[in-house]
């Protein structure tokens, strides 16, 4: 069984403010894994920040014990825990925290000159980091020259110019627009999944309870409840499971199930793949089959399948970035027409045959067999259960 990279056992904070004693945090206990991608959720004033302050050993503990790598935090000196703080900890806050006097790649390469490094290596390290951001054209500006998601980027990449192990999120999207938040989130995302680096994420957005492994639910100073994210990796004793749907199953179990219902469930396995929605809990992925059989169904049309593919999930959406439900809603609506082209012919290849992306970009093949009975524009209420062997 994989050991924990953190652990805490027991942690209580107390504030002494005079008059009266504060208890921030009651005895907190937790583990966390190698490459693990965690969250801490809770309300203001749960007590999440000061817990994350404690993990990168900004504040001491009133008791209790905190292990980094089987490492006792309480045990370091003042140039021992300003090394852990330089070498180990990416920070990542909602101010972004950038010097607005210091241009951009300066701001990045920052943290490397208090470690003593070149500035030749320094500025060379800050720009790759740019690049990996998308903002290396932006080197030379000052931060109150970009928007507010760019700057958060290049929050990023200076959490990562020391190359830590850990990264610690306080709210990196509270002051960012819907659309400029989720391509933080997904920034964050693949540092976790491709630079397979320990994520800790504090906030209070319930949109964002799909993208780690384990959210911790924090509340007056106590973990109240974990819950785990069965359709990610699982870590400990927990392994990988399937996430898209068991088609053979499911038409095994339903063999009357309407075909554009069927359908549904097809092409959002198609989608899973074709858009590495990997992000989304099962929840979502049934809420998004529901979606298209609506409109499918000509319960809803283009527009409305983005809107509520865009929607948060909290608010009976599937929550996916705009960009993203406009490109499904179009795909779809291309299916669409394909199955009515092609009405009166039984199914013969698979609904992803047609569909590849070259260069970023969907593109169209040449079109799979038919895959609709004629009767499904007339009346699909009615249309029969799909044959073993139709005839052709």
């Amino acid at each position: 069984m994989t050991k924990p990279v953190i652990q805490l056992k027991s942690i209580t904070k107390d504030y002494d403010l005079g008059k009266t004693i504060a208890h921030v945090l009651k005895g907190i206990t937790m583990d966390i894994y190698p490459g693990e991608y965690v969250m801490l959720f809770g309300a203001s004033g749960s007590g999440k920040s000061t817990l994350m302050n404690i993990i990168a050993g900004l504040e001491n503990v009133s008791s209790g014990k905190i292990y980094v790598r089987g490492t006792d935090l309480s045990k370091l000196n003042h140039d021992e825990v300003a090394q852990y703080h330089r070498q180990k900890i990416g920070f990542v806050f909602q101010s972004f925290n950038l010097i607005r006097s210091l241009s951009v790649v300066d701001n990045v390469a920052l943290p490397q000159m208090a470690a003593g490094i070149p500035k030749a290596r320094r500025i060379k390290r800050a720009m790759a980091l740019l690049e990996e951001v998308g903002l290396a054209r932006f080197a030379h500006y000052l931060p109150t020259e970009l928007s507010g998601g760019q700057q958060q980027r290049v929050a990023v990449a200076r959490a990562l110019v020391n190359n830590p192990w850990i990264i610690l999120a306080d709210e990196p999207t509270g002051n960012l627009d819907s659309e400029a938040a989720n391509d933080i989130m997904d920034l964050i995302k693949q540092l976790n999944e491709r630079g397979k680096r320990t994520i800790i994420l504090i906030t209070h957005n319930p949109d964002y309870i799909f993208f780690p492994h384990r959210v911790f639910y924090v509340k007056d100073g106590l973990v109240t409840k974990t819950i785990v994210n069965r359709a990610k990796y699982q870590y400990a004793e927990m392994g990988p499971q399937q996430k898209t749907f068991d088609l053979d199953a499911l038409f095994s179990k339903h063999p009357d199930m309407p075909l554009r219902e069927r359908q549904s469930y097809e092409l959002t396995n198609v989608f899973y793949e074709v858009f590495k929605l990997d992000a989304l809990s099962r929840g979502r992925l049934e809420r998004l089959a529901h979606s298209i059989q609506d409109f499918l169904d000509d319960k809803k049309n283009e527009l409305e399948l983005a809107d509520i593919l865009d929607k948060p999930f909290k608010d009976g959406g599937v929550g996916l970035r705009k960009q993203l439900a406009k490109d499904i809603a179009k795909k779809t609506m291309f299916k669409k027409q394909e199955f009515i082209r092609t009405a009166g012919q039984a199914i013969k290849t698979p609904l992803s045959s047609n569909i590849s992306i070259v260069d970023g970009e969907i593109v169209e093949t040449k079109p799979a067999s038919p895959a609709i009975d004629e009767e499904l524009i007339k009346k699909p209420e009615d249309l029969p259960p799909i044959q073993e062997n139709p005839k052709q």
